[in-house]
């Protein structure tokens, strides 16, 4: 084989090469996205990072799997794990074929903002009530003082990934037996409990 032949397939090889990688990365370079960080607890997380430029969304993985997705620069998640690895990836696009820039940050439970438990002493909500209707069951409690967001939970499990404003939940369906549990929180980041009450679910 001549040097000029053996050098053209080698040119060859070496385009061939680039153009595979290009294809894959989109031939941009990945940046990393700024300032990622956390509020809350292991129940109910807010993740938040700095707007990236030219992005059109963002999409949000925990622990590789896919969590959701968006045009804003935060999100709320729920039941996590204490180790969770929490990644965004923005794109420039809405197929996510141009990845432009990624983050990642890692939950650690014993770190979290208000550790879900508050910054002072934990008060009580009062005057729990259910009343059903139909079928569906309605949670009621007096407002306290200082809250500016609740979150409700059955059992463990927190009803919604939202903070309530108000001061009623409606379940559509409850277990006879389900314990129902008010938090009050002085914050719409849910990082600081200040109150907290609950009640028994009893079947008609």
């Amino acid at each position: 084989m001549s040097k000029i032949k053996f050098l053209s397939l080698l040119a060859m090889a070496l385009l061939v090469f680039a153009c595979g990688k290009d294809d894959d990365d989109n031939g941009l370079d990945v940046a990393e996205l700024s300032n990622l960080q956390y509020t809350g607890s292991s129940a109910m997380l807010t993740v938040s990072w700095d707007a990236f430029e030219g992005a059109m969304m963002y999409v949000v993985y925990v622990d590789d799997l896919y969590a959701t997705d968006g045009m804003e620069t935060s999100v709320m998640l729920g039941d996590l794990e204490d180790g969770a690895v929490i990644t965004i990836e923005a794109y420039a696009d809405f197929d996510e074929e141009i990845l432009i820039a990624k983050g990642e940050i890692t939950f650690d439970a014993s770190n979290a903002g208000g550790s879900g438990e508050g910054s002072g002493e934990v008060g009580e909500v009062s005057n729990l009530s259910l009343s059903e209707n139909h079928g569906m069951v309605t949670l009621l409690w007096d407002a306290y003082t200082g809250a500016k967001s609740y979150m409700v939970f059955v059992g463990d499990e927190a009803v919604s990934t939202i903070p309530i404003s108000g001061n009623s939940h409606v379940f559509n369906d409850l277990e006879d037996g389900a314990e129902l549990t008010v938090k009050a929180y002085s914050d719409p980041e849910i990082t600081d409990l200040i109150a907290e009450g609950t009640i028994t679910y009893s079947a008609e």
